[in-house]
């Protein structure tokens, strides 16, 4: 017996770009659930993104998925028609000097270290060193635009492994969709580290495709010894840049003066 054919929907004025466009099962699936949410709307406040997520499918992390997808491409679907925002989390930070550059510190005891060092160090540009708190550097990243004196780029240091490298990169593509002070690597921050780290062992083997991709986000000069560390099992905490070094010496301020 043949299957029922399928039927479109009647789709919302606000998606009536989705017939002529290209899409995957799942795109279709998550459109049509925001079809129906759309036509049950009645008088709806504007409420955070997990929020809306949940109400609509089920999945408070899902929507949040979808922001980086084709379907949020201009013309097509928006926070605003959703009635939802991000929720803008600020992350630790310490002002350790007048300048304009903010340096993250994945981890918090590196963040400290960094700190106790910088604000009795002058001849540097780093104004701020803020605590990324892990994955969370990712949505708080978004308040780099609260802050008073503003910056006008962002260095970041964290673990060499697969989350310390998707991090900073996540963040900088949220940077750069939402026009704030470019994420770049602290480039000598991770020449320290290369020099210093006690590689231990990974959760997991990095494929050599993955590592490639990873690595992309540092410096030329770090790739290749970055890729080698991945794929070998093995990962480097920041720590080994520990508080001792950083008073003792300077050369992990190069791009940072």
């Amino acid at each position: 017996m043949a299957p029922a054919p399928r039927h479109d929907p009647v789709w919302h004025p606000h998606l009536n770009w989705v017939p002529g466009t290209p899409l995957t099962p799942t795109q279709r699936a998550d459109l049509e659930k925001i079809n129906e949410w759309l036509y049950a709307r009645r008088g709806v406040v504007s409420v955070p993104l997990r929020e809306r997520s949940l109400e609509i499918f089920g999945d408070e992390k899902r929507l949040g998925r979808l922001l980086t997808s084709q379907l949020f491409a201009d013309g097509r679907l928006a926070l605003e028609l959703l009635a939802t925002y991000r929720v803008v989390v600020r992350f630790t930070s310490e002002q350790v000097g007048p300048g304009d550059l903010l340096l993250i510190a994945e981890n918090s005891d590196t963040f400290d270290s960094l700190v106790r060092v910088l604000v009795e160090r002058a001849g540097h540009r780093v104004g701020r060193v803020g605590w990324g708190a892990g994955g969370a550097f990712e949505a708080s990243v978004l308040s780099v635009g609260r802050l008073d004196p503003p910056v006008v780029e962002i260095a970041y240091f964290g673990d060499l492994d697969e989350k310390g490298l998707r991090i900073p990169a996540n963040a900088a593509a949220v940077a750069v969709r939402e026009r704030l002070p470019p994420v770049r690597p602290a480039h000598g921050l991770y020449d320290a580290l290369l020099r210093r780290m006690r590689p231990g062992r990974a959760p997991k083997v990095v494929t050599a495709a993955t590592a490639a991709e990873l690595a992309i986000w540092l410096g030329p000069s770090h790739r290749t010894a970055v890729e080698d560390l991945l794929t070998s099992g093995r990962r480097a905490a920041q720590e080994a840049v520990n508080r001792d070094y950083l008073a003792a010496h300077d050369d992990w301020l190069y791009d940072l003066s």
